[in-house]
């Protein structure tokens, strides 16, 4: 099992990310009682990663800012540049992260 702080470090994101998740159900937790007079939540190794294997399914057909420039051969301003254009459209966002849609690049290469 692993504590928050442990859950957060392995995921490259804040605690608060973490309980956000626990609280959204997308990650299970356990409460563990013992003479610490703080509950702790712990989470199991098996569901750390059954949660990186439903994200990394999610973002299969997605590319973040900096892939998607790489593939059509310009730099990550550029690729800015075009959503603030309306030219091209997020696929959607995960935390504070915008992702593409690996379709979308023909139309740019």
């Amino acid at each position: 099992m692993k504590s928050l702080d442990q859950i957060a470090k392995d995921l490259g994101v804040h605690k608060n990310t973490v309980m956000k998740l626990i609280r959204s159900g997308q990650l299970e937790a356990t409460t563990i009682k013992g003479n610490n007079p703080a509950n702790k939540l712990f989470v199991t190794k098996d569901e750390l990663e059954r949660y990186e294997t439903a994200k990394e399914l999610q973002t299969s057909n997605l590319l973040t800012k900096t892939e998607f420039a790489k593939r059509c051969g310009v730099v990550p301003k550029t690729v800015e540049s075009w959503v603030c254009k309306g030219r091209l459209h997020k696929a959607c966002m995960i935390g504070r992260r915008a992702y593409y849609s690996t379709g979308d690049v023909k139309e740019f290469v």
